[in-house]
């Protein structure tokens, strides 16, 4: 069964097209021209009303500036000011000064990868359209990617921590340093104690990851003590268990076939083959061949007992440990690598009976082929935190980043033209990258027992997957830290390391 309203764009405000305010001064100017200022044109109108240009409304990549002089919305009279209509609620939110008092809110909630390139894009294409507010805990981007590398070579941990005081190219663009404890259909509230509105939110909190895959501190040193920490007993470890024989669990065997003083890698894993679907059985033979030649102990189809979610392995010490098949294997170090769990404690209130919005093991949020929420089409969620299959990539948080900007860019687009409703607007399509994101979307919008009834993502799948590559294991992350530090106008020095 579909969801009547999870495809849906959200309806705007009704305007009254016919209630625009004039000073006494403008009205006589016009009555003693002999203008009927209740005849004014709509084109003339709206024009000012939302700041279009007479060359119409701009196309993907403009500056748009909604701007808002004193004019009136449902018959009351208003002046521009610091407080803003909601373009698709009656609430007020606060907007800086220099920004159109009438911009679209937009709040992302967490400042991962996909919440930074979401916001690069938002400016991009909306420019002062748009308000966006990320709400973050953290004051800087801790880039996980990169975690493996920091662990056999401590001086690039500095590198992995990169601040974020450069993120804006709008001044009235904000970063909260603050946590979202709840979310609702037009706001969200935070750990401060505050009511943020929103027209869309865009939810890029990322996932929860064990050690050493995101090990910080309360600043960069702490952050690079706590690798060299870990670094030392890496050092003098003798042998190394790796839970999970994923990419990031052949990652960390990759690398530490370099480390001469490892006598042992044991990898336990639950299918019959390294790696998973996301890649071909040639390569997952030609990788798993590789392991053996260097040595690597493969336990296939079979579990460690541990809890998800326990941060196993951490802080570092000699461990005794059960597989499901009954075997006990000791090790100097552990590593989990069996995947990662949602952060998205906030949006637990949203599930009902009838509509569950986070899966229920790991909390990942459900969306249909717009990325939006199931069932609450004015929120989206990318990156790590929602639950489309596949491999969780730097590429893939970037396309999804661009989909959701695209999609509010064309609300934003429409409103511009003065049209009372958007329903009638499709939101953008995300690329299926994946047969398994094929599938996960799919059993998101209808029931398993329902036929395909006109579910298009097949063929979006296949235009796809046309010009896709061969995913692979790469343990060099220099170009993508790069990339982060390019978009947030910084410098990275040549780390040949990453």
């Amino acid at each position: 069964m579909k969801y009547d309203d999870q495809c849906a764009a959200p309806p705007l405000p009704k305007i009254n097209r016919n209630s625009v305010a004039y000073s006494n001064e403008e009205q006589n100017k016009h009555l003693a021209k002999g203008v009927d200022v209740g005849k004014k044109s709509l084109k003339s109108r709206f024009g000012k009303l939302f700041g279009r240009g007479k060359s119409g409304s701009p196309e993907i990549g403009d500056n748009l500036d909604v701007g808002m002089d004193n004019m009136s919305i449902s018959g009351k009279s208003m002046t521009q000011s610091n407080y803003s209509m909601s373009v698709f609620s009656t609430n007020l939110s606060i907007v800086s000064e220099n920004t159109s008092s009438n911009a679209m809110n937009i709040v992302i909630i967490g400042c991962s990868i996909a919440g930074l390139y979401s916001s690069k894009y938002l400016e991009k294409n909306c420019g002062s359209g748009v308000r966006i507010t990320i709400i973050e805990p953290n004051e800087r981007l801790y880039f996980k990617p990169g975690s493996f590398s920091a662990c056999f070579d401590t001086t690039l941990a500095p590198h992995l921590s990169i601040p974020l005081n450069k993120l804006f190219k709008y001044s009235h663009n904000k970063l909260k340093t603050d946590r979202v404890t709840k979310v609702f259909d037009d706001y969200v509230e935070t750990e401060n104690g505050e009511t943020i509105y929103y027209d869309a939110l865009v939810i890029a909190s990322g996932g929860i990851y064990s050690c050493p895959n995101k090990m910080t501190g309360n600043d960069v040193k702490e952050t690079t003590e706590k690798y060299k920490v870990y670094f030392k007993e890496l050092h003098r470890a003798k042998s190394l268990l790796i839970l999970g024989g994923g990419p990031t669990g052949v990652e960390l065997a990759l690398r530490a076939f370099k480390e001469k003083n490892i006598e042992k890698i044991t990898i336990v894993h639950d299918e019959c083959m390294i790696l998973d679907e996301n890649y071909s059985e040639a390569y997952r033979k030609k990788i798993q061949s590789k392991l053996e030649i260097e040595g690597v102990e493969l336990l296939l189809n079979d579990k460690a007992k541990i809890k998800k979610g326990e941060n196993y392995g951490y802080p570092v010490k000699g461990r005794w440990l059960e597989t499901e098949s009954g075997k006990m294997i000791f090790s100097d170090i552990q590593v989990d690598c069996t995947g990662i769990t949602a952060s998205s404690d906030f949006m637990m209130g949203l599930n009902t009976d009838h509509n569950q919005v986070t899966d229920k093991d790991c909390g990942f949020i459900r969306v249909n082929r717009y990325l939006q929420v199931i069932g609450h089409p004015k929120m989206f969620a990318i990156g790590d935190v929602n639950n489309i299959g596949g491999l969780k990539v730097i590429e893939r948080a970037k396309s999804q980043a661009e989909t959701v900007a695209t999609t509010i860019y064309q609300w934003l687009k429409q409103y511009n033209k003065g049209s009372n409703t958007i329903t009638s607007i499709e939101p953008c399509t995300w690329s299926i990258d994946s047969e398994m994101a094929y599938l996960s979307i799919k059993n998101n919008e209808l029931d398993e027992d329902e036929e395909d009834n006109g579910f298009h993502g097949r063929k979006l799948l296949n235009e796809s997957m046309k010009s896709k590559v061969e995913p692979e294991i790469k343990t060099r992350k220099a170009d993508d830290l790069k990339t982060i530090y390019k978009l947030l106008g910084l410098d990275l020095k040549n780390r040949s390391s990453f």
